[in-house]
């Protein structure tokens, strides 16, 4: 693993590989977000100047390999931060069973309709958050629920990123365990906490090997408890949940940055 840290005289920049909530999603301002607060405390910690950018992955398929490591390549960061993203392989949604039986047409229109829905509920108008929740109820009952990817297919997309990572110079490497969703969301999901430690299991031993750090936020929300680390969706986190993240990270990099 080689390291650029020893440069002071540029402006360090860290590239997160990582998904709707690094994106800021279901914030009231994206300087809400993990990442922008992980900026904040690089620069009051470090002596120097840090630019912390994101960018959404989907874990599934050759493409996202490529799309990781073309990013990275691209913005030429001291430092990546992979976050690991159980979503698609743990959750079930009601568009992944609409793909597998209609197809991606179908799946691609089921979409649009619940993004206007979440839409129209976010801005208040009328009764459409209660439509919006039996809709999604009625759905569930009538099309069933299915995991965008299995278990096996993300852990070994995320395990070859790392691989890809491992080949370029000059970048120190973090790879995020995120923390097990809300309480709501494990209710609904029995076997998520073995399914979520499966698909690290699968990326570890690869960041083992190249002797990345390796981060499991787990620890670091559990002590505390509660939902007010979670949006009420209990999938992203809250303003609370961000801050945590953020000061796991500065926490955990202290002895490696300058």
């Amino acid at each position: 693993m080689h390291c650029r840290f020893c440069s002071y005289d540029a402006l360090m920049r860290c590239l997160v590989l990582g998904h709707s909530g690094t994106a800021a999603f279901g914030l009231d301002s994206p300087t809400q977000s993990w990442p922008a607060l992980f900026e904040h405390l690089l620069k009051e910690s470090v002596a120097q100047d840090w630019a912390v950018s994101s960018v959404a992955l989907f874990p599934v398929g050759a493409r996202a390999i490529e799309y990781a490591v073309t990013r990275v390549q691209q913005v030429q960061p001291e430092l990546v931060v992979l976050s690991l993203n159980a979503y698609p392989c743990v959750v079930p949604v009601v568009s992944a069973s609409v793909r597998d039986r209609f197809g991606s047409w179908a799946e691609r229109r089921y979409l649009a309709l619940e993004g206007g829905m979440e839409t129209r509920a976010g801005e208040g108008r009328g009764s459409w958050p209660a439509i919006e929740k039996a809709g999604r109820r009625w759905a569930r009952r009538l099309l069933g629920t299915r995991t965008m990817a299995s278990v096996s297919e993300v852990g070994s997309v995320y395990a070859e990123i790392l691989r890809g990572l491992a080949r370029l110079e000059g970048i120190q490497v973090v790879v995020l365990a995120e923390a097990l969703f809300g309480a709501n969301v494990r209710l609904r999901v029995p076997n998520l906490e073995q399914r979520v430690r499966a698909m690290h299991g699968l990326v570890r031993p690869t960041a083992a090997d190249h002797r990345f750090l390796w981060c499991d936020a787990t620890e670091w929300l559990v002590p505390d408890g509660g939902g007010a680390f979670w949006h009420d969706d209990d999938v992203h986190l809250s303003i609370r949940g961000n801050a945590r993240y953020a000061e796991m990270l500065m926490a955990s990099l202290a002895a490696r940055l300058p």
